[in-house]
């Protein structure tokens, strides 16, 4: 459910990047009110905003704002519904929420829209909101307009019409309106509350009694809500998700039955409620675990500094939940589906925890390795900038290790990354062979960064594309690390420099690829430069065929598991340790499985992406990888070839290249590199379509029949192509 992260409103447990962030400090009322007062306050507070009120009208598409302390209250919840699930959830989080009134009267909204005429047909709609601006006002005798800032102009009329109804003027205005004359305003989410001067200007308002409303106004990001670093001071913030799809009807609301329950929806709650799973696991399900991760998980996503004590506990209850659970068993971890759950709560916890606070994790020693006995020191390394690369630093940094960078004046947008690649395994149904997620980012700063990781790994900068005015290189000054061995080709030197360092993990710098793999391996390379000379050969060659041109190295990560069944087309290149035999020491007796994927993953990240369908691209790159093995082997026949299962595609291909024509294929590929040449649709159908038209016309040959054995085709492409001469030979 909110664990699966196929959910279009969801926020993914995708590695967010770790960005050191001062947090506004807690106003110091916040620390002299009694839990007894507070309580009574809130209890006060749900009587008046509630009364005469048993449902309301909300728009769809709220972004709920959860309670993150107890000086704030949920005051209406709702459902969470997901597009895979026909029913809503049974999780339910706050729609309307505020602060206590001893301290403040701050209340936050869902969404702009609740207050329009949609929702006010229902009359308990309105008295719900005539209910809260008399408590946003109590402080003072006398009534006054409310002030809107930010809020769309179309919905203008529609909310000063509303709130006539209910006996209150509307004005709409900015922050430089006379403030003064109002004791309600109402703000939208996306006011830039990180401005020091609008933040001052709303603390000082809420310090002269006046109420202060704020309703979620989407941005172009869900995680873009600029009003959270001011009232997460209050104790409550939105949170990463849209409760339900913005096409869908209106929601109705309802008070449960016992209106006291409506105080539980918050994050301390939660936390008691999974210390009491942690306690009894057997007594909860595999929904229970879901539920209950998923409501925790939309607080821990917006945690920040002051609720780092209650974060270190919830990760201390996890790794609890997972040793009681029996979490991990003969190097695999997390077999069942209640281990995932808790797992991608503890990948959400590490990503929130203040950098001081992330220690080396259990697992560390299983994947990637861990070596305890490293001397660390400072390291200067000057490193020449390459636009959208990926740039190995030789820095590597030990898990659970605090690592402080100096650089002045980087590039905009540079990022550190500690760990080869971020590809993550929560997607794969478990055992895992290693945590799922072993990678962090951080952005660079201009002076310092500090950067840590719970398992380690090759620290690199990760360079978007850049300026014309940028510097052409860069300077950075690394604390509290070490060096890790490289092997460079023709450069003996270097790894003489680094090959007595015992990190776990390594790599192979060649002319046309970089490969990260384990440092063992490097015992087995009997005659490195001749090993590297056949690879490249074999990579400049697919390269060729594929028409593209080698602007920056291939990099491929070896990995103890991966989410495909081949490899992952990415930047890096994943494949699986096992392979790195196949491709290194065994392809020069004869062409090896872990050789021909390796051909295949190259062939598949130079073709333009977007422009051809998995299945399609798959058959291509066996198609490529084929003719570059026959010019290095001759005697290599693709179609006796069975270690690598291959796509009914690729042997038409092949076919048509034997029997009909050896140049179709790679004309089709070499136009795919032309922006003439794309569809403008991404659709796989649209892609396959393209494909075959293509083909079908380069060729010269109606292959309509032939290839409607292995995918669909429109009937109308069909009848395009009639007259063009069927190939007169059996393909396969």
């Amino acid at each position: 459910m909110g664990c699966n992260t196929s959910g279009a409103q969801v926020a993914s447990t995708k590695d967010r990047a770790q960005v050191n962030k001062s947090f506004p400090e807690d106003p110091i009322e916040l620390h002299q009110v009694s839990d007894v007062d507070l309580q009574s306050s809130h209890d006060s507070a749900i009587n008046q905003l509630l009364s005469r009120v048993r449902t309301i009208r909300c728009p769809s598409g709220m972004v709920p704002v959860v309670v993150l302390s107890n000086i704030s209250t949920p005051i209406f919840t709702s459902r969470l519904a997901l597009p895979s699930e026909k029913d809503p959830t049974d999780v339910r989080l706050p729609i309307v929420a505020c602060t206590s009134s001893n301290i403040v009267r701050l209340m936050c909204f869902s969404h702009y829209m609740m207050p329009t005429h949609t929702n006010f047909k229902n009359e308990d709609t309105a008295i719900f909101f005539h209910n809260c601006l008399d408590w946003l006002s109590s402080e003072f005798p006398a009534k006054t307009p409310v002030l809107f800032i930010g809020f769309p102009e179309e919905i203008y009329s529609d909310v000063e019409l509303c709130l006539k109804t209910q006996g209150y003027d509307s004005h709409f205005g900015t922050f430089n309106s006379n403030l003064e004359n109002y004791h309600i305003i109402a703000i939208a989410s996306d006011v830039d509350a990180n401005d020091p001067e609008i933040s001052a200007t709303l603390a000082n308002l809420l310090n002269k009694k006046v109420g202060i409303a704020v309703f979620y106004h989407p941005t172009d990001s869900i995680l873009d809500i600029p009003i959270n670093s001011f009232i997460s001071q209050y104790g409550m913030s939105y949170t990463y998700c849209q409760l339900s799809d913005e096409s869908l009807p209106n929601v109705i609301a309802r008070i449960p039955k016992n209106v006291s329950h409506v105080k539980d929806i918050s994050f301390q709650f939660f936390l008691k409620q999974f210390k009491e799973c942690v306690e009894k696991p057997s007594q909860y399900t595999i929904t229970d675990i879901d539920d209950l991760v998923t409501s925790l998980r939309y607080h821990v996503m917006v945690c920040d500094r002051g609720q780092t004590e209650e974060l270190l506990q919830l990760e201390s209850d996890a790794w609890e939940y997972l040793n009681k659970t029996e979490y991990q068993s003969n190097k695999e971890i997390c077999p069942k589906v209640n281990h995932q759950i808790v797992t991608i709560l503890l990948i959400d916890i590490l990503n929130k925890l203040p950098l001081t606070e992330i220690k080396a994790a259990p697992d560390c020693s299983l994947f990637p390795g861990c070596v305890i006995d490293i001397p660390l020191s400072d390291h200067t390394v000057g490193l020449r900038l390459r636009q959208e690369c990926l740039i190995s630093t030789g820095i590597w940094c030990q898990p659970g290790v605090l690592v402080e960078i100096e650089c002045h004046n980087p590039p905009e947008g540079i990022m550190v990354q500690v760990g080869s690649h971020s590809c993550s395994l929560i997607t794969k149904k478990g055992p895992w062979k290693r945590w799922p997620v072993v990678t962090n980012m951080f952005a660079l700063n201009n002076g310092k960064t500090s950067v840590v990781s719970p398992f380690g790994g090759i620290v690199y900068l990760v360079v978007p594309e850049l300026p014309s005015s940028s510097p052409p290189s860069i300077e950075l000054k690394f604390h509290n690390c070490c060096k890790y061995a490289r092997v460079v080709s023709k450069k003996p030197e270097v790894f003489q420099m680094t090959k007595e360092i015992n990190v776990p993990w390594c790599e192979l710098m060649l002319n046309t690829v970089i490969f990260t793999m384990p440092r063992g391996i490097l015992r087995k390379f009997k005659k490195p430069d001749e090993t590297f000379d056949y690879i490249d050969n074999f990579v400049q060659k697919v390269a060729e065929l594929a028409n593209y041109k080698i602007n920056r190295p291939y990099r491929v990560v070896f990995d103890v598991e991966i989410i495909e069944k081949l490899f992952v087309a990415d930047y890096p290149i994943i494949m699986k340790i096992d392979d790195i035999n196949d491709i290194f020491f065994d392809s020069e007796d004869g062409v090896t499985e872990g050789l021909f994927k390796f051909l295949m993953a190259i062939a598949t990240v130079s073709f333009k992406s977007g422009v051809f369908d998995e299945e399609t691209e798959s058959a291509l790159a066996a198609y490529i990888g084929s003719l570059a093995i026959m010019t290095v082997i001759p005697t290599f026949d693709p179609m006796t070839f069975f270690d690598v299962d291959l796509p009914l595609l690729y042997h038409a291909l092949w076919s048509i290249h034997l029997k009909l024509d050896d140049e179709v294929v790679l004309k089709i590929i070499k136009s795919s590199h032309d922006l003439s040449y794309l569809t403008g649709s991404e659709v796989p159908d649209d892609q396959w379509i393209y494909f075959v038209k293509q083909l079908c016309t380069l060729a010269n040959y109606n292959f309509t029949k032939v290839l409607d054995t292995i995918r669909p085709i429109p009937l109308n492409l069909t009848v395009e192509m009639e007259n063009l001469p069927i190939p007169q030979v059996e393909l396969f």
